[in-house]
């Protein structure tokens, strides 16, 4: 959340014109500072880079496809904050649930195209409760 925070501010000064004070610029560094130190605690408890490359390489192992998701974070952090500049531009005029539904709407749809990539039978409803569609209706 604090990226989206961080990124929302960011795309607000640069791209809406916003005004901030001094504090608030403090207070979103040192808030996304924490969120670094909290995600690499090498950043205040020196290891041996021999450890650390080793923690790197374990990470590999276990998320091969970590690069892909913080990818994923990082368009979902530009596109929130795009929209909530959108949603502020348009004032009063628009339900603040349009946000939640649109999202809603969209990750469903992208998830239907990734599972049926990923595994086309998941679209078979016929197969439910056999091997190929390990749930039931009960």
């Amino acid at each position: 959340m604090m990226t989206v925070v961080f990124v929302s501010c960011i795309c607000g000064f640069a791209l809406a014109g916003e005004s901030m004070s001094g504090m608030e610029v403090v207070m979103i560094i040192g808030g996304f500072s924490g969120v670094l130190v909290m995600c690499n605690d090498t950043f205040l408890f020196s290891e041996s880079t021999k450890v650390i490359d080793q923690h790197l390489i374990d990470d590999n192992l276990k998320y091969p496809k970590m690069h892909l998701g913080i990818l994923l974070a990082f368009g979902y952090t530009i596109f929130s904050s795009l929209n909530y500049l959108k949603m502020r531009e348009m004032g009063n005029q628009i339900h603040s649930a349009i946000k939640t539904y649109y999202f809603g709407l969209l990750c469903t749809g992208l998830s239907l195209v990734y599972a049926t990539y990923m595994d086309p039978t998941i679209l078979k409803l016929w197969l439910i409760g056999t091997k190929h569609y390990p749930i039931s209706l009960a």
